[in-house]
């Protein structure tokens, strides 16, 4: 009664027009029921989508083991375990259900969806830890192994928060792009940033552009893109977040494809100047978070990319650098250019693999070969189901 009360008052101009609510109210539910732009399927990651993507980067491996252990505990212990810890098993595992069967998974920043389902899993690691205490005092164990369960969770649980917060301690890194336009930039720089991307703050007198990087392919685009870095001093990308899309979303952006891998391989004309990070460290151990998910990295602790135009090619070069690329060009995948920075550069012509990166890797549970298409239906949400289709094709966040 409570919470309807709450949801009525905070919401009650969605009363005042039906249409608007009713209408937002469908739009949704298609999505839930038939994905949204990207759809992954259950099978496609056995159910383990957001347990592998969500969970155990936003609580560490070991809080998501010992709250697995948790669940595992009250479901071998079902007939003796208490009405709370029941309701505890229920819950978490229909709202993780839900959201796994569902195809719905907003790529860039679908962790979002298992946020209201931590706290269950952090009681659920609670009950595992009772029980490893009670089972010591009544076995006597020669040992204090639920006290050792304990100490280990809440030493990583430390070492995972305390390496996070130093991402707070420097300076931010689109304030490091920003400082070293400042210094290095020529005067009044014309600066390129892209839509759909939260933007640097811009040296004081500099003029900006920003690209369209997802309408729809045509002449009329790749002329404007190609106008606009031939007269551009520097082009910035503020996070991976709009060339991980634009591969990402199958086959619909092939120049867009090509302009990213030739820009990383420097056909443009364009030299990497500059790229700001800031990853989780502690103790000098720094620990490479690229591969978590989006809004995980790039919303507070982005990698900003700065590329110069050091080779001043023509329009009409550039259009026909991005209509027809280098064979090894064409070959570089995403993992290419997420793995490039001043230090690993993409040689010409030779494609530069470094292959797996990040935190997720260093585990071996992390993305794999990047899919060539989406699956069939996949590109508008309205013309697919719940059900597989019947070929089963590649994930297309078989990345993830």
């Amino acid at each position: 009664a409570v919470m309807a009360s709450v949801f009525l008052f905070v919401n009650h101009p969605l009363f005042l027009n039906a249409d608007i609510f009713f209408s937002g109210f469908t739009n949704e539910v298609e999505h839930v029921l038939g994905g949204h732009t990207l759809n992954v399927y259950p099978f496609h990651h056995w159910f383990g989508f957001h347990l592998v993507n969500s969970l155990i980067p936003g609580m560490s491996l070991i809080v998501t083991l010992f709250a697995l252990g948790g669940l595992a505990v009250t479901a071998w212990r079902w007939k003796e375990a208490a009405v709370v810890d029941k309701l505890l098993f229920v819950y978490t595992l229909v709202f993780y259900l839900i959201h796994e069967i569902s195809p719905m998974k907003t790529f860039p920043d679908f962790m979002r969806y298992m946020i209201p389902l931590e706290p269950f899993f952090l009681l659920a690691g609670a009950v595992l830890m009772d029980r490893l205490l009670t089972w010591q005092q009544e076995a006597k164990w020669r040992r204090p192994w639920a006290k050792y369960g304990l100490i280990l969770v809440l030493a990583t649980s430390a070492v995972y928060c305390l390496a996070f917060v130093q991402i707070y301690t420097h300076t931010n890194t689109r304030i490091q792009a920003q400082q070293w336009l400042e210094e290095h930039g020529k005067k009044n720089p014309y600066v390129l940033l892209e839509y759909w991307d939260d933007t640097i703050p811009l040296p004081p007198g500099s003029q900006h552009y920003i690209l369209k990087m997802f309408e729809n392919e045509s002449h009329y685009k790749t002329e404007e893109i190609a106008g606009e870095l031939s007269r551009a001093d520097f082009l910035v990308l503020s996070s991976k977040r709009v060339y991980m899309a634009v591969f990402k979303i199958g086959n619909e952006y092939p120049v867009s494809k090509n302009y990213y891998r030739a820009l990383f391989a420097g056909e443009l004309g364009y030299k990497l100047v500059k790229t700001a990070t800031s990853y989780p460290r502690l103790l000098g151990i720094e620990w490479n978070d690229e591969d978590a998910e989006g809004t995980f990295e790039w919303v507070d602790h982005p990698k900003v990319q700065i590329f110069e135009n050091v080779g001043r090619l023509t329009k009409e070069k550039i259009i026909q650098v991005m209509n027809n690329p280098s064979p090894w060009v064409k070959a570089l995948t995403l993992d290419d250019l997420i793995a490039t920075d001043l230090n690993k550069g993409i040689l010409p012509g030779k494609n530069q693999s470094i292959g797996k990166i990040g935190f997720l890797h260093s585990l071996g549970i992390g993305p794999k070969e990047q899919p060539k298409t989406l699956p069939t239906g996949a590109k508008k949400y309205s013309e697919v189901s719940l059900a597989m289709p019947k070929d089963w094709p590649a994930n297309p966040l078989a990345d993830y």
